[in-house]
């Protein structure tokens, strides 16, 4: 998968996911964020929970 998280809408691609010899790998672009108190804190902060939902749900579906 290359785009973003499942059910967050952003028109940022900002993970991208792959299976390398059985190996599940999952890269992220981090935002920054900005300062604390402005909107795009608040995006990051809502981006970092969806990234650990996502995260959640791929090792249940990804396990050894």
């Amino acid at each position: 998968m290359t785009g973003n998280l499942p059910g967050f809408d952003d028109e940022q691609a900002r993970v991208i996911t792959g299976t390398v010899n059985g190996v599940r790998l999952i890269g992220a672009y981090v935002v920054n964020g900005q300062a604390v108190g402005t909107d795009k804190f608040a995006y990051k902060l809502r981006w970092l929970e969806a990234l650990r939902g996502f995260v959640a749900s791929e090792l249940k579906l990804h396990t050894h």
